[in-house]
This record gives structure tokens, C-alpha cells and sequence, in this order.
């Protein structure tokens, strides 16, 4: 019988007090000490004082912003328990979105090239910046919208 998997999504995981979020069951999440695993561990719960392992089908995913100064405070036990994957822009994902007859993937290439060579890789502007003006329907909306996007989160980010 195949079990479903689960996925717990801890978001700026960086950010947050990982003594706290995870506590003693950052040993429980290396593949070899969960349930079934060749070194099963357990830990008694503080409340219930019941024994307790993480399964072998739930999946951790953390997110965090490399540009966020608060990385380098990432806790080495957590770097050694997770596999970290970079998420580059992806201008693509908005090609065909125009405002004032402007591809906006071209301006967050051209945007992010200024930003390489001022700054650094790490810091340039994601795609998701800009994913509301996918469902925008009026050249109107998607003006405001755009206007909306500097004004109030690219601008104060840069």
C-alpha cells in the first residue's frame, strides 16, 4: 500500500528562530532517523509525553530570500539537513504581459542586468514581482498596476 506524502512549508525559514520552529526534532529530519530509517530516533513530546518520529513521507521545504542579510545567522545544523536549490528570475514565465507596449520580460532583463553589474546577482528582481499583471484584462489596470510595483515594492527593495 503506498502512503501519501506530506509537505510542511516553512516560509523565510531563515528569519525565523530555528531552535524554536524545529527545537529537538532538527536530528529527526535527516532521512536515516526517521521512521523506518536505519537509525530510527524517537523523542518524548513535553505535553502529551508521547513518543514520537517524523515519517519518512514528510518533506520539509523552507524558503528564503539569499538577498535578506539574516542568511548568514542560518544555524550550520540546518545547512546540513536541507538541499538547497537556487530559484533564479525567470523572466519567460511573462512573456506576452505588455504595459505601454513594453514586454515585461524584457524590462526585468534589462532590470536585473543593471542590477548584476551595480550590485550583485543575489539581489537582482524576481519574476513574481510582476505575476499580478497576468490577470489584469485593461491596458488601464495593468498601467496602474506597474505604477503600483515600483512604487511600493521594487523601488524601496532597491
Amino acid at each position: 500500500m503506498l502512503e501519501d506524502n506530506y509537505v510542511l512549508i516553512i516560509d523565510e525559514i531563515n528569519r525565523g528562530n530555528i531552535s524554536r520552529i524545529f527545537g529537538e526534532l532538527i536530528t529527526l529530519l535527516e532521512p536515516d532517523k526517521r521512521k523506518g530509517g536505519s537509525d530510527t530516533r524517537k523523542v518524548i513530546l513535553p505535553y502529551s509525553k508521547s513518543p514520537f518520529s517524523v515519517p519518512s513521507n514528510l518533506y520539509v521545504l523552507g524558503t528564503m530570500n539569499t538577498a535578506d542579510k539574516s542568511l548568514a545567522q542560518l544555524d550550520l545544523a540546518l545547512r546540513r539537513r536541507f538541499d538547497f536549490i537556487e530559484l533564479l528570475p525567470q523572466p519567460e514565465l511573462l512573456e506576452g504581459v505588455e504595459v505601454y507596449d513594453i514586454e515585461i520580460a524584457d524590462l526585468l532583463e534589462v532590470i536585473n542586468q543593471r542590477i548584476e553589474v551595480l550590485l550583485d546577482r543575489e539581489h537582482t528582481i524576481g519574476h513574481s514581482y510582476f505575476w499580478s499583471l497576468k490577470d489584469l484584462n485593461t491596458d488601464k489596470e495593468r498601467e496602474i498596476e506597474l505604477g503600483n510595483i515600483f512604487k511600493r515594492r521594487i523601488i524601496p527593495l532597491l
